[in-house]
């Protein structure tokens, strides 16, 4: 492939109190939670700014309009399907049947490592990979990606989402399907503890989470 026209899919929720980061919000707050995970949708948002390309994907109809209107892209899809890896196929088949793309990466936004570099190097791999993987230390993974041809049901089904197997199982699948380039671990940030954890290596973070702590 010399010229490599990628898409970026992105999920994403429209930050209300009630239904962002439950296990983070049970430890602390609604509001605590959601304003945390504002903070890293603003972040994403900085770091996707040079970028070309971007599709979100937000959870329910409904939120299109209110997420066009913080976020300012157009390029704003609703997710459909009833499991997450139903909703992750059908946004790789929707990107690829509409768009005229070589490969697509698809992305949480809720990560606090991802960076524009990190998406870029993931970009590039899919050069000389079928795909390529980026895990997190709760054993899912945050990004994936693929050539079109490489679009396959089976890589997301079968799939325990809210268990620890979700990235070994998921490698699994890849690697019988074709090769696959692994991109470095991130940390997620479901409850608390992992918070406090990550707020040891992001400043940033560590920062507005100071500010916000009169909340919890």
């Amino acid at each position: 492939m010399l010229l490599l026209k990628c898409a970026k899919i992105v999920f994403a929720k429209y930050p209300e109190a009630g239904n962002i980061k439950t296990r983070l919000a049970a430890d602390s707050s609604d509001n605590f939670a959601v304003e945390v995970y504002r903070f890293l949708l603003n972040r994403l948002f900085s770091e996707l700014k040079n970028i070309e390309d971007v599709y979100w994907f937000v959870s329910g109809k409904e939120n299109v309009e209110k997420f066009a209107k913080i976020s300012g892209y157009k390029n704003i899809k609703t997710q459909t399907g009833k499991s997450l890896g139903e909703r992750m196929y059908n946004a790789f088949e929707k990107i690829f049947s509409e768009k005229t793309f070589d490969c697509a990466l698809l992305m949480g936004s809720d990560i606090p490592g991802i960076s524009e570099n990190l998406i870029k190097y993931g970009e590039e791999s899919l050069r000389n990979y079928h795909y390529c993987l980026g895990g997190s230390n709760d054993g899912g993974y945050y990004l994936i990606g693929m050539q079109k041809g490489c679009l396959k049901k089976d890589i997301f089904e079968g799939i325990k989402w809210s268990g620890p197997d979700v990235y070994s199982d998921t490698l699994h699948k890849i690697n019988e399907s074709g090769s696959v380039q692994l991109l470095e671990t991130l940390n997620d940030v479901d409850t608390l503890e992992d918070l406090k954890n990550e707020m040891k290596y992001d400043k940033q973070l560590s920062s507005f989470v100071e500010q916000m702590y009169e909340k919890l």
